[in-house]
């Protein structure tokens, strides 16, 4: 009877491990399923946000493309003067530099502290650099 005892015990132990180890299986299975949703949630997003910008780049060369003037003086309001592109790039010391070309082919470049504040403006038309 004893060993009946003994044997009902570590049934009832292996039951609880097997409990156990089903319970955690379905946590990490249930962790699985969220980090997979979650991934395809954010790649969904960036997508999204990736389509809308590509969308909104076409629409800006398409309105520089049929209406230059307008373009123009609204850069000219901004100060940035005939710009034809604008690229901005962001340095690894926290500063960023905006270079751009106006319609004549001279090319202008200002850097900028992570505050927004002038540290130096450059341009040049053709072997001429100025600072």
């Amino acid at each position: 009877m004893q060993k009946l005892n003994v044997e009902l015990d570590e049934a009832q132990q292996d039951l609880k491990d097997i409990e156990y180890d089903k319970w955690l299986s379905d946590q990490e299975d249930m962790f699985d399923n969220l980090s997979d949703e979650m991934e395809d949630f954010l790649e969904g997003i960036i997508n999204d946000l990736k389509s809308d910008i590509n969308s909104g780049m076409n629409k800006i060369m398409q309105a520089i493309e049929n209406y230059p003037e307008a373009v123009t003086n609204a850069l000219d309001g901004l100060g940035l003067g005939n710009a034809l592109s604008i690229i901005t790039e962001y340095n690894k010391d926290g500063t960023h530099t905006n270079n751009w070309i106006d319609y004549g082919g001279n090319s202008y470049s200002s850097t900028y502290d992570e505050y927004g504040n002038p540290i130096s403006n450059n341009s040049s038309s053709g072997s001429t650099t100025t600072s």
